[in-house]
């Protein structure tokens, strides 16, 4: 059974594909992303949306209080482009952050 995260995750991810032609579902890692083309700009994994938004995205500006960077190898530094925002506290920024990550791929 999916949590409540995934489905709030698969509801805002079909909207924002079918209302945005140059996106698609993707995979990330083994999970369910929305892709620009071929580049990754959001996705979701245990109970957390990840957006790449750049190093110069501030969290707090945004009210984001519960956020953390991407940090997926142990002997790695964390990833300063991406944001991991959990359903938990989190959850009502995830269809912003969608847009706004989308808008930043865009540039790259």
């Amino acid at each position: 059974m999916k949590h409540e995260s995934e489905l709030y995750f698969e509801q805002l991810r079909k909207a924002f594909v079918y209302g945005n032609k140059d996106t698609l579902e993707a995979k990330m890692m083994h999970a369910p992303a929305i892709s620009y083309g071929k580049n990754v700009f959001s996705f979701y994994f245990k109970e957390a949306m990840i957006f790449k938004l750049g190093k110069d995205f501030n969290p707090e500006e945004e009210g984001i209080v519960n956020w953390e960077f991407l940090n997926p190898f142990k002997n790695k530094p964390p990833m300063k482009a991406w944001f991991v925002i959990p359903y938990e506290g989190g959850h009502q920024y995830w269809e912003k952050l969608i847009a706004k990550s989308f808008e930043y791929i865009k540039t790259q």
